[in-house]
């Protein structure tokens, strides 16, 4: 084993891992810094950033990443999208939950204002 040179592989699975973190990273930074929301943006992001992985594992020297450039762009491409489907899949668990970690749980002691109007006729005008 001295002296041989050990190829890593670099799959989709571990593009889609990093993606993801990419992402949330970038998330957090344009939630954080800018006070936007890149929601809509992020599969974008998530897809650019999986190319760009992906060719930089087919230009590093010990990674094998596929035989040629465009098998290493559709690697990339699929990664993207898988960490996009694995995001969501994260999201979707949670909506069935019912959890909402924004609001604050309301006291039940506390009773309920009723705001609703009703009609008035004509006999409680003329008192």
């Amino acid at each position: 084993m001295k002296g041989e040179i050990i190829m890593l592989q670099f799959s989709i699975i571990t593009i889609t891992t990093f993606v993801t973190m990419l992402v949330s990273t970038t998330r957090y930074i344009a939630t954080a810094c800018f006070r936007k929301d890149i929601s809509r943006t992020l599969p974008i992001f998530s897809i650019v950033y999986g190319v760009a992985l992906a060719l930089a594992g087919y230009y590093a020297t010990n990674v094998d990443m596929g035989n040629n450039v465009i098998e290493a762009f559709f690697i990339g491409l699929s990664a993207g999208a898988a960490a996009t489907g694995f995001n969501q899949v994260g999201k979707q668990l949670y909506k069935g939950l019912d959890i909402d970690f924004d609001e604050e749980e309301e006291d039940e002691s506390e009773p309920e204002i009723d705001n609703s109007f009703g009609t008035l006729s004509s006999e409680d005008l003329s008192k």
